[in-house]
């Protein structure tokens, strides 16, 4: 086989996870939901770091938020029915989606969500190690 052919025919980009976020999210017989979490491309990324950069300023935390928000497959962070369940006020509108995941889970939840969507995308992967096993 050539380069060439690893190059035109990588592994999928679409890859997804279901990883364990908290026992705090339970089914109807009390066993731990997972969250669906999916990779990013490098496009997917340079778009999300793009609404990121205002006035030449970085904002780190609207990145984490729009990180989540793209790459969380399930539970969807969109979902009218679950926004209205974590509204400060049921009388109030909606949240917007970037702030669901913040007050649906702990800050430690948060970051172990993150973290999965990192390494899952690449992150954290030093595959010069990989090369060197073949």
């Amino acid at each position: 086989m050539s380069r060439l052919a690893a190059f035109l025919h990588p592994a999928k980009l679409d890859e997804q996870k279901e990883v364990f976020i908290s026992a705090r999210f339970c089914d109807e017989s009390g066993q731990p939901v997972p969250f669906t979490i999916k990779a990013l491309s490098q496009a997917e990324n340079e778009a999300i770091g793009k609404m990121c950069l205002k006035g030449g300023k970085w904002d780190d935390i609207e990145y984490t938020q729009r990180l989540g928000l793209a790459a969380t497959v399930e539970p969807n962070f969109a979902d009218k029915e679950l926004l209205a369940a974590f509204s400060p006020d049921p009388s109030s509108p909606l949240l917007d989606p970037l702030q669901l995941p913040g007050r649906m889970l702990r800050t430690g939840e948060y970051g172990k969500l993150v973290n999965e969507i990192m390494q899952l995308s690449g992150f954290d992967k030093d595959i010069s190690v990989e090369a060197k096993n073949f």
